[in-house]
């Protein structure tokens, strides 16, 4: 009964994925045979509605978060924030540095909302255009700019991947944050430096300043309209509520899996697994969560993990929503980008290479 209701469920999800119908219907689909297998199990309506309600309540306080940053970026668009932000940016990008700054630009507007898919659609599709007026290849432009929007995604005040891996572990939010930065300092810097290197040897011609222009005669660009960011990051700074800010059987073959590998490692490996099965990032940051929870690490470190893993992961597969919308969205093909997004792989490398030291540095001291 386990694998037919299994069965059923990974069915729906080719198929929709084959076929071209909303995930979500694919997502009724297994929650209907999941619930009637748990009502076999069980033979209470009552018990199945309770474990419903179990499994929707750590993300209660994503789902208002979601609505609300919605809201927050359809805002700021309609402001003109974003606008305002390119606007000053496209002056300082030549042919020369223009994946570096498409990767910086991004960084900073999905720093500011918190969310990829917003990023995308605005300075993401505004960097691809400028990208073919340059002439260079949309799918390096791409790849820098899905980096980029991933960047904030990961580690924004206002990230909602963030408040739930924060939710999911019980960890405070905040520290999180910080601890994010600084896993991820190396990865940024490296990132950069590959980005800038690679700039030269882009073919791209001509200037985009013609957008800058054109944002000017459709927005009201002054620096006025960047007041309402600066705001929440400065509330974000006190440590404000987030929300005031913006307005299983399988655990014992992970545990096994960690007694070879890091900690790290096994949520990666998780991580992967899971970004493959699910369709969205906040389903498999759930089941990620869900199958290591119980390694052995403080609620701290298992956080940092998931951040630097199934965040980061679910924007490296093809048919997730992750990294596909933000990409179709700016237009960029799919698969070339992902292969170029340098900081969704440099993070997790760096991650591995610097515990595998660590662990070295313990061996010796242990032979000592």
């Amino acid at each position: 009964m386990e694998l037919v209701t299994l069965g059923i469920f990974c069915a729906a999800l080719v198929g929709a994925i084959f076929t071209g119908v909303p995930t979500v219907c694919a997502l009724l689909v297994g929650l209907a045979a999941f619930c009637i297998y748990a009502w076999r199990w069980s033979g209470s309506v009552r018990r199945v509605a309770r474990m419903c309600w179990e499994g929707i309540a750590p993300i209660a306080k994503i789902l208002g978060m979601l609505a609300l940053i919605g809201v927050l970026t359809g805002l700021w668009r309609a402001a003109g924030v974003i606008p305002a932000i390119v606007y000053y940016a496209v002056p300082l990008i030549s042919p020369g540095v223009f994946l570096f700054a498409t990767f910086l630009l991004n960084c900073l507007v999905s720093v500011l909302t918190g969310t990829s898919f917003g990023t995308a659609a605005t300075v993401g599709s505004i960097c691809i255009s400028m990208a073919g007026a340059m002439g260079a290849p949309l799918f390096a432009a791409g790849g820098a700019a899905l980096s980029g929007a991933f960047f904030g995604d990961r580690c924004s005040p206002i990230s909602t991947s963030a408040l739930l891996v924060a939710d999911l572990t019980g960890t405070d939010f905040y520290n999180n944050l910080k601890r994010m930065v600084k896993s991820a300092a190396v990865p940024f810097v490296l990132t950069c430096a590959v980005y800038f290197a690679l700039g030269p040897l882009i073919p791209a011609s001509g200037e985009a300043g013609d957008m800058a222009a054109s944002l000017a005669s459709a927005f009201a660009v002054g620096p006025v309209v960047l007041l309402p960011p600066m705001i929440v990051f400065a509330l974000a700074l006190m440590r404000v509520d987030i929300l005031v800010v913006i307005g299983a059987g399988i655990d014992r073959v992970v545990r096994r899996m960690s007694r070879r590998l890091s900690l790290y490692g096994v949520t990666l490996m998780t991580s992967v697994f899971t970004a493959i099965i699910s369709c969205n990032q906040t389903l498999a940051i759930m089941l990620a969560h869900q199958l290591c929870s119980d390694l052995d690490q403080n609620a701290s470190d298992h956080a940092l993990d998931l951040e630097d893993s199934v965040v980061l992961v679910a924007g490296l597969v093809p048919w997730p929503i992750a990294g596909a919308v933000p990409l179709a969205s700016m237009g960029a093909p799919v698969a070339a980008s992902m292969a170029l997004a340098i900081y969704l792989y440099a993070v997790p490398a760096w991650r591995l290479l610097s515990g595998w030291f660590a662990a070295r540095g313990r061996v010796r001291c242990a032979v000592r």
